[in-house]
């Protein structure tokens, strides 16, 4: 089992399999709850059926024994005991309800107002009323018809002496008849009278087939009567299943309130309600099946639509759309992978993109530059083994994981690629000359960041685009140190110009023939708490890259500004500071003269003390953008040097155009070994052009006095180098150079 079914398992199968399980287990309880709150309310309702029979026939004995009652109170108050004239009147008020009513004499002859005539002393009912002269309700047998009937005797008095007893018989039939069943279940119910021995005194059905003696004790299965017996004896009601002949029935009872010996027995078979409750659990079994298959169908389109939105967002994340290659985070994942899977195995990443990529997509358009991207892909997809990966980063930059046995062979395996790529028919005719650019990093097994390597092969492609005699640069361990470096430097520049650790330093200018200081440049030095002083070539660089050269300058700049104020202060005698802005800040002159203006404000200074320097090699990339921004710097009053003059291709075009107050020669023409003739003509001559032209001239880089005594002759009497003095902090410039004295 692999572990894409195992994750499957665990993330669907279980899932579900639970749900389902708690979905039944759910319904099974709530299908218990209602089966038990629907047997609770037809024992409820047995339960008052049983009592509202129990009512009746209560109320039908009492109404009827209370009418024997008022007969015998009536009786009672005659004179004399006269049983003809008590005959002729019970006749007259003979009530309907009684089967037979009539006088008992105390020797227990019986005369009926029907005109039989029997003798009831051998009966228990007459034993027991001779024995206690107290009204008498019992079972028997009728005389005459042989049925179950109440008997009732009440006692006759005359002259405060028993002369007998008003006798009466109540049919059971007629009883049966009034019983009040449930309406739910009136054909189903069968309704008996027993008394607390549990004999069954009136009532029919299978009960009575059933029973031995009509006696519901008797029943082979007394267990189930137990509860029923216990609540005769306590005189209680209730409702209780019981089973007899295998099926199952709900018996409840309840006594006659003003009889207590007497219950009313209700049974209905239990199946009558249990129909109900399957029907019931057949329901719910029925909507719990349609909620499963609802939650299953419903489940199974969300996870046809999850995967179809993971697809497009696996296809968005992980193939090109423009190659239907890999993405840079495909590759990144199977780069991983393939490392893991051949530890034996040596990889080298190699990075490359098309050089001027943007000048084919303006000449031929986005359509063939995109053909050509693809093309590239299906000889890389076409040309690697299965154990060699790539991906189209972004644009036009490719990169991909070589296997190897050797530096060589990944030369070898460039090259043979590059010449495939390289030819390319767009359908009309070939693109002409166009090259890539490739970085190699050979993959260090100690290396664990996949991102870390990939910013490696980059940083080996930046160095072979930068060198135009190398199209493979390889990356090594000085590349990787310089790297370290440069990511050290940039982690603290922010907080290091914050903290103050660049500091201003001056180099001053000097009159060749009055050897004295009429100026000078500031510089910055980079005082490092863990490194000391940090040389300018490590950081400026690197800041020119990175923009941050436009934080420094403006930093510079006021620190010069601040610095020409305080001396100013001070009554010291000023001279001009030239201020270096790199050709970065002159690419948004909007935003550079702004922060000039808020910087130079702050302080009350002359404008003609700050000298704005730039280099020759700035104003042909911007040239636009320099001549505003230098004409808005004349215009706040700065003067403008233009700094390494002569190394640029169009020096002499320039001094026409922009508002220059000074050309600063470049040391190169110092450092040639040529003192010949033609060497002093070519700076004599550009001397004389300049100064004709009305601007200033300075040389730098000076450092011997033959040099100071050559520009002397040729004119150039302004100079800067080692001769004179290193750039130095601002404190050892005002303690050496004498033009700081107090005015």
């Amino acid at each position: 089992m692999n572990n894409k079914f195992k994750n499957r398992i665990f993330t669907y199968i279980i899932p579900i399999f639970v749900i389902i399980i708690l979905i039944l287990i759910g319904f099974s309880v709530s299908i218990i709850e209602v089966n038990q709150v629907i047997t609770k309310g037809n024992k409820s309702v047995m339960v008052k059926a049983s009592e509202n029979n129990s009512m009746f026939i209560n109320y039908n004995l009492k109404d009827n024994i209370q009418y024997m009652k008022q007969i015998s109170g009536i009786l009672n108050k005659l004179n004399d005991f006269k049983k003809d004239d008590i005959m002729n009147f019970l006749k007259l008020e003979e009530k309907k309800d009684f089967l037979t009513t009539g006088i008992v004499s105390n020797d227990g002859t019986l005369s009926c107002i029907n005109g039989s005539i029997s003798n009831i002393n051998n009966k228990n009912y007459f034993k027991e009323w001779k024995k206690t002269n107290e009204d008498i309700l019992r079972v028997d047998t009728d005389l005459k018809t042989g049925e179950k009937v109440f008997i009732y005797i009440t006692s006759l008095f005359c002259n405060n002496k028993i002369q007998g007893a008003l006798y009466g018989t109540l049919s059971f039939k007629d009883i049966e008849k009034a019983f009040i069943s449930n309406s739910k279940f009136y054909q189903q119910v069968e309704t008996y009278i027993l008394d607390k021995n549990g004999h069954i005194l009136i009532g029919s059905g299978q009960l009575l087939n059933i029973l031995e003696d009509n006696n519901i004790f008797s029943y082979n299965d007394l267990n189930d009567f137990e509860i029923l017996k216990d609540d005769l004896t306590n005189e209680k009601d209730d409702s209780i299943f019981i089973t007899l002949n295998k099926n199952k029935y709900i018996l409840s009872y309840s006594k006659l309130n003003d009889f207590h010996e007497y219950y009313v027995l209700s049974l209905i078979d239990a199946s009558n309600i249990h129909e109900k409750q399957y029907r019931i659990t057949f329901l719910m079994t029925i909507l719990a099946s349609f909620i499963i298959l609802i939650f299953l169908a419903l489940l199974i389109y969300i996870n046809l639509y999850r995967n179809k939105k993971e697809k497009l967002i696996k296809d968005i994340a992980f193939i090109d759309d423009i190659t239907g290659g890999k993405t840079l985070t495909k590759f990144k994942m199977d780069l991983k992978e393939l490392l893991q899977v051949n530890r034996g195995s040596s990889y080298a990443l190699v990075e490359f993109d098309i050089v001027r990529f943007k000048i084919i997509n303006d000449i031929w358009g986005y359509k063939t530059g995109n053909l050509l991207l693809k093309h590239i892909s299906d000889i890389l997809n076409s040309k690697l083994s299965h154990e060699e990966i790539f991906c189209r980063v972004r644009d036009d930059l490719f990169i991909l994981l070589l296997k190897h046995n050797g530096e060589n062979e990944i030369i070898n395996k460039i090259n043979e690629l590059d010449r495939y790529m390289r030819f390319f028919d767009r359908g009309i005719k070939e693109i002409p000359n166009f090259s890539l650019s490739y970085g190699v990093y050979v993959v260090d097994r100690t290396e664990e960041d996949i991102n870390k390597m990939i910013d490696n092969v980059a940083f080996a492609r930046e160095t072979s685009k930068s060198n135009c005699n190398e199209f493979i640069g390889f990356y090594d361990i000085q590349l990787q140190s310089k790297l370290i470096q440069q990511k050290q430097i940039e982690d603290v520049m922010y907080s290091a110009l914050k903290n103050r650790e660049f500091q201003l330093y001056l180099q001053p200018k000097y009159d060749i023939n009055l050897k004295r200081c009429i100026g000078a440049e500031a510089l910055v030095r980079w005082n490092n708490p863990k490194r000391g002083l940090i040389n300018p070539i490590e950081f400026i660089p690197l800041f020119e890259k990175n923009g941050f050269i436009v934080n420094l300058d403006m930093f510079i700049f006021e620190e010069v500004c601040s610095k020409i104020d305080q001396w100013k202060k001070n009554n010291i005698k000023l001279i001009p500071i030239s201020v270096n802005i790199s050709r970065i800040n002159l690419k948004n002159v909007e935003h550079f003269i702004r922060n000039i203006n808020s910087i130079f404000n702050k302080y009350d200074i002359d404008p003609s003390l700050i000298e704005i320097e730039i280099t020759e090699s700035a104003i042909f990339n911007h040239y636009d953008n320099i001549l505003e921004a230098l004409l808005r710097l004349k215009a706040i009053g700065f003067s403008i040097s233009l700094d390494d003059f002569g190394t640029g291709l169009s020096s002499l075009n320039i001094l026409k155009d922009l508002p220059i107050d000074t050309i600063k020669l470049d040391r190169e023409f110092l450092n040639s070994k040529d003192s010949s003739k033609k060497g002093k003509i070519v700076i004599s001559n550009i001397v004389r052009m300049v100064k004709e032209l009305d601007l200033n001239v300075i040389c730098e880089g000076v450092e011997t006095n033959e040099q100071a005594e050559f520009l002397s002759g040729l004119g150039c009497n302004n100079a800067q180098g080692y001769l004179y003095a290193k750039p130095m902090p601002v404190k050892d410039f005002e303690e050496k150079e004498l033009i700081f004295q107090l005015i």
